[in-house]
């Protein structure tokens, strides 16, 4: 094979990483991260426990579990970090309070991705864009 060809062919490879990279960056392609309005715990969420449960940031308007922004509000006043409210929901869905909910509604890696998209949803108290927790609102 020439130079010239093999050099050609590099450059090729190396503007397909180059454009990967670029689409990965910008969040095309997949959910970002950061954004958990596009995540796999807000369709699961919605889906899921939405008929029962308000959750402002889902755009959920349940009526017979707790009001999720409501029910955290005071804890995140006090300063509680969102990684605890995503251990308290996870625990929630395996083993609820009372009989309403049906224990792992969810379960594994999906029960996982609720509590991690209701911790970082749920609204701030202080009204302040803090973070994630104004996703998909």
């Amino acid at each position: 094979m020439s130079r010239s060809r093999l050099t050609g062919k590099l450059a090729g490879v190396v503007l397909a990483a180059a454009v990967v990279a670029t689409i990965t960056a910008s969040g095309c392609g997949g959910a970002n991260p950061n954004d958990p309005s596009g995540s796999p715990g807000k369709q699961l969420f919605v889906e899921k426990c939405g008929s029962c449960h308000v959750l402002e940031a889902a755009g959920t308007r349940g009526v017979a579990g707790p009001n999720l922004d409501a029910a955290f509000k005071q804890s995140l006043a006090d300063g509680f970090e969102r990684s605890t409210i995503e251990s308290v929901v996870r625990k929630q869905i395996a083993l609820p309070m009372g009989k309403a909910m049906p224990a792992n509604l969810v379960e594994g890696k999906d029960a996982d991705a609720v509590a991690a998209y209701v911790a970082e949803s749920v609204k701030d108290p202080s009204g302040s864009e803090d973070g994630a927790a104004s996703a998909g609102r």
